[in-house]
């Protein structure tokens, strides 16, 4: 039960769906290589690479390795082999299938046209030598190997939770490092809305200058008398009112002190999925100051934020 809270707990920190771990098991003169590829997905899917034998605990690996990892599309690849030195005493080296094999390597090797007729059956011998799996007898070792009787549920579940805290440790290591890299972005966002906020003042009365200058231009073609300072401060209000953009910067403001929330806290659940909704309201903020605002200093800027906001969205589509 502990081992696997600590899974559940390491699964909720920063974690990237990105990883591969293995693990490899000696049982009854086999060696098992379990290995697992995961990359992002929205949720769990699991493909099997595995023989027949394997493909009746398809379901468990799926309970067994979704409770702690959550999301992501798995490949689990398993193989089965014997492992080197099958010679040893105790092996189950099949030696009536050996020496028929060697028989026959020799008697064809006497077709190999060489100077010396000896190097052609030595090479065929060398062969098999290296091929221990012709040594093997596959259709009576399979009858001999149960994988329910000589592994069992409970160690296959074992094994898995094994694979499983390799996974969770890779997904920690490069959730970290994308942690840190939105945290950068941060800081680039933070200084862009500064850099915005302190621009606003001066487009006000850069706006209120051109409406002047309009209205003069106007009643000088129409002949008539410009109108006085106050009906021209009614108008700007007016335009001013229509061109606010301290909403916008209010709301990116407090967009950005959520996401500096969540990169403090690498415990926080579904990171990907709040990541993503901030990145979404960041970039719809920014939008519309930009649609208000339609000065070209400012929507340079604007542009350069809106890339940053990109980037949090990319990396939230790899994050549990």
């Amino acid at each position: 039960m502990t081992e696997m809270n600590n899974l559940k707990a390491t699964s909720r920190a920063w974690s990237s769906m990105t990883a591969f771990a293995e693990i490899e098991k000696e049982v009854e003169g086999r060696h098992i290589k379990l290995q697992a590829k995961c990359v992002n997905h929205r949720f769990f899917d699991l493909k099997l690479r595995a023989g027949r034998d394997w493909q009746v605990f398809e379901n468990d690996f799926k309970s067994w390795l979704k409770t702690p990892l959550s999301r992501g599309s798995f490949d689990l690849w398993v193989d089965v082999s014997h492992p080197k030195g099958s010679l040893e005493s105790g092996s189950k080296l099949k030696v009536s299938r050996f020496l028929e094999s060697f028989k026959a390597a020799l008697e064809n090797g006497q077709d190999v046209k060489m100077s010396n007729p000896l190097v052609g059956p030595a090479l065929k011998a060398f062969a098999l030598l290296q091929n221990q799996a012709l040594w093997w007898n596959e259709e009576e070792e399979r009858e001999e190997f149960s994988i329910k009787d000589s592994i069992g549920t409970d160690q296959l579940k074992n094994w898995i939770a094994e694979l499983s805290e390799k996974i969770a440790q890779e997904r920690a290591i490069e959730g970290e490092e994308t942690r840190k890299a939105i945290q950068e972005i941060h800081k680039n966002l933070s200084l862009s809305l500064k850099k915005l906020e302190a621009k606003i003042p001066a487009l006000h009365q850069e706006w209120k200058k051109q409406m002047e200058d309009r209205i003069a231009k106007l009643a000088e073609k129409m002949e008539q008398a410009t109108p006085d300072s106050s009906r021209v401060y009614q108008e700007f209000v007016m335009l001013a009112d229509k061109k606010d953009v301290s909403e916008e910067l209010q709301r990116i403001d407090s967009h950005l002190k959520a996401l500096n929330s969540l990169i403090c806290d690498p415990k926080e659940q579904n990171v990907g999925k709040k990541l993503d909704f901030l990145a979404q309201e960041l970039n719809r903020e920014f939008t519309t100051l930009n649609n208000k605002t339609q000065d070209p200093e400012t929507s340079s800027e604007i542009s350069e934020a809106k890339l940053e906001v990109e980037k949090i969205r990319e990396q939230s589509l790899n994050l549990v």
